[in-house]
């Protein structure tokens, strides 16, 4: 029999692992580690957080959507979906970066590099 006054030892709780193909990975802007699913395709690929906080070169909030005719679509949210952006180009913290359709679908802010 357990004593009372004793304390009970805490059970133990399994953290299951992101699956494989997860992994840890660090964003490229703010290095805030998250586990996401790594793709070398797109290696500067920034994390949902930074995804949020996408804007245009002036400062105003950006929202890209994928769109079955154009690939996908950029607007203004502050616009309620009226008003268009039109160009891949955003910035994450006045880092230049721009968007595309992933392969598979689905939209990647990836920090812009020029081709050399």
């Amino acid at each position: 029999m357990q004593n009372i006054d004793e304390p009970n030892e805490p059970s133990k709780v399994e953290i299951p692992s992101p699956p494989e193909s997860y992994q840890l990975v660090a964003c490229p802007l703010c290095k805030r580690e998250e586990a996401l699913r790594y793709e070398a395709r797109y290696p500067l690929a920034v994390c949902p957080v930074c995804v949020g906080q996408i804007t245009d070169n002036s400062g105003r909030r950006l929202v890209f959507y994928e769109d079955a005719l154009l690939g996908f679509t950029g607007y203004y949210p502050d616009s309620q979906g009226k008003e268009y952006y039109k160009s891949r180009f955003c910035y994450v913290k006045g880092v230049r970066c721009w968007a595309e359709v992933m392969r598979f679908g689905g939209i990647v802010i990836q920090i812009y590099q020029e081709k050399t």
